[in-house]
């Protein structure tokens, strides 16, 4: 399996690989809507690169914090930046 796919590709029996956004995405390409190129990096990789550089704890519990329907949009954002630097600061 290939670690990074084309948005064209995320399509088909591997749609749980690249998740629903990818697929949904390679499906508005494939349907002839203009889409911007990209790839995605299939969650294997992911889960695989957050468990081997120890920052999946730390991710972990900041998406675990409170149930993202419970959250205010600024309590969202806050998360995301929260994972972001934890990613960006990752040596």
């Amino acid at each position: 399996m290939d670690r990074i796919i084309s948005l064209k590709e995320c399509h088909g029996p591997g749609r749980e690989v690249v998740g629903g956004k990818a697929a949904n995405l390679s499906d508005l390409i494939r349907n002839g809507f203009d889409v911007p190129e990209g790839v995605c990096v299939t969650a294997p990789v992911y889960l695989d690169f957050i468990e081997t550089t120890g920052i999946k704890d730390a991710v972990f519990y900041e998406m675990g914090r409170k149930r993202l329907g419970d959250m205010r949009w600024e309590e969202m954002w806050d998360a995301s930046l929260r994972i972001r630097n934890i990613f960006l600061t990752k040596e």
